[in-house]
């Protein structure tokens, strides 16, 4: 299929739940984005985004020019495939990859037509109010943070307090969880890289992490898994990486998960609460996208049953 061009795509679905309030179950539903559910445009007044049910007409004009933090290329691997019939090579190249403050960036300048971003971080509202963005924020999707350890580790379950305090430095050997007498080696992940400004806020709660040495920042997604499998030693090493790869890793490396307060990070878990370490992603637009804008059509499907299987698939949480 030509890319420029997708025109009425038919879903025939019904639309299920969004995001962290609403539902009435009636014809349409409103999904709120005002003081409280838009991070960026807290002083905003509250505005009221209607959404149907049923997603019969949505159609795309052309295919919007979609950006995203690294996390989300498999959603766009799969909206590509599944929605806009690309090829695999096509579907690659949906989603530009990107980080936070570059993708508002290119929603500023046209670049970019939706974004897909984490929970803001400070320094985009900071960006967003320094340059006078007017956008909307929809959460989208769930993931969460989770913690493996080598399989042979006998250690379960962590607190976030032992976590903090393990990358503190305060707790140093195994033997002070219930483990092996070896010291830890905690691995973090590069100093700009999304997960480990997640890691900061969702876990240290900003308490200073601390020193590690170089070999021990990990590049990419994957690679501190396979480090901490192939390593000599490598009972006594410790990492972090995203939900969403999780199935991928167990499968292929010699990794088990841990529980955090005594809670696994299951799609129940996360969709529910209970699990202690979840985080969103929320889609962008410029608020003056017009109704029909391919953008806003973007949403409502990812908002429909057929786009929440999407969203599955790739691994992470629908909002519902």
């Amino acid at each position: 299929m030509n890319k420029s061009v997708f025109v009425g795509f038919i879903v025939g679905i019904f639309f299920s739940g969004v995001c962290f309030v609403i539902f009435e179950k009636t014809e349409t539903e409103l999904l709120l984005t005002g003081k409280q559910k838009n991070y960026f445009m807290k002083e905003t007044t509250e505005k009221e985004i209607a959404v149907t049910k049923s997603t019969d007409d949505i159609a795309f004009s052309y295919v919007p020019k979609i950006q995203g933090n690294p996390a989300t290329l498999g959603v766009g691997d799969l909206l590509g495939e599944k929605l806009f019939k690309q090829n695999k090579i096509e579907a690659q190249k949906l989603i530009t990859p990107g980080e936070s403050i570059d993708l508002l960036s290119n929603l500023l300048n046209g670049k970019a037509e939706l974004i897909f971003i984490t929970e803001p971080l400070e320094e985009a509202l900071a960006f967003t109010k320094e340059k006078n963005m007017e956008i909307e924020t929809l959460p989208i999707m769930k993931d969460a943070i989770i913690f493996c350890v080598n399989s042979k580790n006998p250690v379960k379950s962590l607190s976030i307090h032992q976590l903090q305090n393990i990358y503190q430095g305060k707790i140093k050997n195994w033997k002070e969880l219930g483990g092996e007498d070896l010291e830890i080696k905690a691995f973090q992940r590069p100093e700009k890289s999304p997960i480990q400004h997640l890691m900061k806020r969702s876990i240290m709660n900003n308490l200073e992490l601390m020193a590690a040495p170089k070999e021990n920042y990990l590049e990419g997604e994957n690679q501190w898994l396979q480090r901490v499998s192939a390593f000599d030693n490598t009972r006594n090493a410790i990492g972090f990486s995203y939900y969403h790869y999780r199935q991928n890793m167990l499968r292929k490396m010699n990794v088990k998960e841990l529980a955090i307060d005594s809670v696994f990070a299951q799609r129940s878990s996360i969709s529910d609460g209970t699990y202690p370490v979840i985080y969103t992603y929320c889609a962008i637009i410029n608020k003056f996208e017009k109704t029909d804008a391919p953008a806003r059509q973007m949403i409502r499907f990812l908002q429909s049953r057929e786009g929440e299987k999407i969203i599955e698939e790739a691994g992470f949480t629908p909002m519902n």
